[in-house]
Order: C-alpha cells, then sequence, then structure tokens
C-alpha cells in the first residue's frame, strides 16, 4: 500500500479526532513535532487532496502510516474512551514502530 495519497491522511485525521487524537498525540507522530496541530495538517492534506497532489516527501508519507497505526491500535485493543493519554501512548508505540527521520 503506498501512502502517498492526502485523502488518505483526511480520513485518517477525521477518524482519530472522533475517537479522541489530541494535538498533544499528534505532534509525537508528525514531523514537526509538538508545534504541529492537527488542524493545520488537515487544512494541508485537504488542500493537496483537492488539488489531486500527493506526497512526495516521505516525512509526510510516515507520518500517515503512523497515523494509521494509531488508528488500527486502538480499534484492535478495543479501547472505547476519548481519554488523550491513550493516544499519546499509542502514538509513542507508532513512533518507536517508524522513527522520525534524522
Amino acid at each position: 500500500m503506498g501512502y502517498s495519497e492526502p485523502a488518505r491522511s483526511v480520513a485518517l485525521l477525521n477518524e482519530l479526532v472522533r475517537l479522541g487524537l489530541s494535538d498533544e498525540a499528534f505532534g509525537i507522530i508528525h514531523h514537526f513535532g509538538s508545534k504541529e496541530r492537527i488542524s493545520a495538517h488537515l487544512r494541508y492534506c485537504t488542500e493537496l487532496a483537492e488539488s489531486r497532489g500527493r506526497f512526495s516527501a516521505k516525512t509526510n508519507q510516515d507520518t500517515q502510516r503512523r497515523m494509521e497505526i494509531v488508528l488500527r491500535a486502538y480499534l484492535a485493543g478495543g479501547f472505547r474512551t476519548a481519554d488523550g493519554r491513550i493516544f499519546v501512548a499509542l502514538a509513542q508505540a507508532a513512533l518507536v514502530e517508524i522513527p522520525l527521520e534524522k
């Protein structure tokens, strides 16, 4: 599966936010770190998707992969609460699996 489709990031973000993903957890998995906000990345991905653009940078592809890991782990774990601590822990696990590029 390719990770270059910004529309997939939009869908993942919308689902994760609905479940309770916080900016704190998102900052862990995004390559800009804690300064990046969900709303800014969602806006970027939406604009790129609407112009039929694709992610060319590996950093955005890896962010999408981490979001997918967080969502899959949340669902597979049977979590039901929107407690931000769960998403922080899952984001940290995703970062171990797909580390930030140095």
